[in-house]
């Protein structure tokens, strides 16, 4: 892979900031899938809407998501539906590095257990 240039490292690790808070990531599971309202997303999360328009501002302001006003409601969808394969490719490599920490949790299981049978 060729090296970024320093604007466009800047410009990834804004991506990559905006995406860096565990509802912000849920609410793009969401969304990915199609269009929700505010009030959608606040039922699917559980979360009260102050806390649920700051994370969709971070979001919109980094032009990961776009809206969309009917009447009073405002709709939400990403921007980009490559977001679906980045947060697909995210879970890949966290499953590669639970399933290798999971055989070292093992390893060292069933070490403690031979050393404690062998006192």
């Amino acid at each position: 892979m060729a090296l970024s240039t320093p604007a466009i490292a800047t410009a990834k690790a804004s991506l990559f900031r905006a995406l860096a808070h565990p509802v912000r990531i849920r609410i793009l599971e969401i969304l990915v899938d199609g269009e929700q309202s505010v009030g959608s997303l606040a039922d699917a999360l559980d979360i009260e809407l102050p806390p649920l328009s700051q994370q969709l501002a971070v979001l919109r302001r980094a032009h990961v998501l776009v809206t969309r006003r009917e009447g009073s409601m405002v709709f939400y969808r990403v921007a980009d539906p490559r977001m679906s394969q980045l947060l697909v490719t995210a879970k890949q490599l966290l499953a590669t590095d639970l399933v290798e920490s999971r055989e070292i949790l093992d390893s060292l299981e069933a070490y403690l257990v031979d050393a404690n049978q062998k006192r």
